[in-house]
């Protein structure tokens, strides 16, 4: 494999070093995406005793893991790839069909390898920080849900519902301090519903 080029080739050669040190074991369970995953500091405790890894890279579009996704899963041959982007994407000049379409391609590259893992995608979270736009995010979240329903090798993950009360911004309190990275609170939220989905293919 090339080194690493673009914004993200510091990260990417960090990733690659932290894998030469500590090997992941084959049939895990990948999480990657924007910094909802790289700051769930709890990852590899909360979804024990499933191998689980945490590619997050604060920022991160769909884009950017479709751009770095070399770098990113097919050493590692998971089983299962959890991705939490697509809020960057429709925040920074995509349209939600146009990150939707994104994940369509993420899903294909995750099937061509030979561990063929399911790609999960986490719904973009009700962020209290985002409100006034917040129909952004929901509107990929529809998309990708409909996305997962007829493309093979794709699952939803839906932690909206669990965070919120429909029409109304969530609890403070699942927030961290800028109300759009999560808490304790919030990353138990995720925790369980990541657990269920596991559990339902029974890797737990």
């Amino acid at each position: 494999m090339t080194q690493p080029t673009g914004r993200w080739a510091e990260r990417m050669a960090e990733f690659a070093e932290a894998d030469k040190r500590t090997p992941f074991p084959k049939g895990g369970v990948v999480f990657t995406g924007a910094s909802s995953i790289r700051l769930w500091h709890s990852l590899a405790q909360d979804m024990a005793p499933v191998p689980a890894l945490n590619r997050g890279f604060g920022g991160a579009m769909i884009l950017d893991v479709l751009e770095n996704f070399e770098w990113l899963i097919p050493s590692h041959s998971p089983s299962v790839v959890v991705l939490y982007a697509g809020s960057h994407d429709v925040h920074h000049g995509a349209s939600p069909h146009e990150a939707c379409e994104r994940l369509r391609r993420l899903t294909e590259r995750c099937r061509q390898l030979s561990s063929r893992p399911r790609l999960a995608f986490i719904s973009l979270k009700p962020s209290r920080k985002k409100w006034d736009r917040i129909h952004l995010d929901r509107e990929l979240n529809r998309l990708a849900r409909l996305e997962a329903e007829v493309t093979e090798g794709l699952d939803y993950l839906d932690i909206w519902t669990p965070m919120t009360r429909e029409g109304e911004p969530p609890p403070k309190d699942l927030f961290a301090e800028d109300e759009n990275h999560l808490s304790a609170t919030g990353y138990a939220i995720w925790r369980d519903v990541v657990r269920g989905y596991l559990g339902s293919l029974g890797l737990l």
